[in-house]
């Protein structure tokens, strides 16, 4: 689980850096979208981790990954 959270918060922080850079205005990308595509990928591999780990949780359970709002959380 650490190795999946490092990777994660360093694809993070790349995006992060390089759009205060102003990297992605330069290029003509949409850094919010890039951002969105990263997170929702980031769910999908924290649920694929949980399913690996502990087969049998999850709706099942109650376990859910909420996307919206002000960030993402495990609820």
């Amino acid at each position: 689980m650490l190795a999946l959270a490092v990777q994660l918060w360093s694809r993070a922080h790349g995006i992060i850096s390089l759009e205060i850079e102003g990297a992605y205005a330069q290029m003509g990308l949409d850094a919010e979208r890039l951002y969105r595509c990263e997170i929702d990928d980031a769910i999908g591999r924290l649920r694929q981790h949980d399913e690996r780990h502990e087969p049998g949780r999850g709706a099942r359970e109650g376990r859910r990954v909420d996307a919206t709002g002000a960030g993402t959380r495990l609820i």
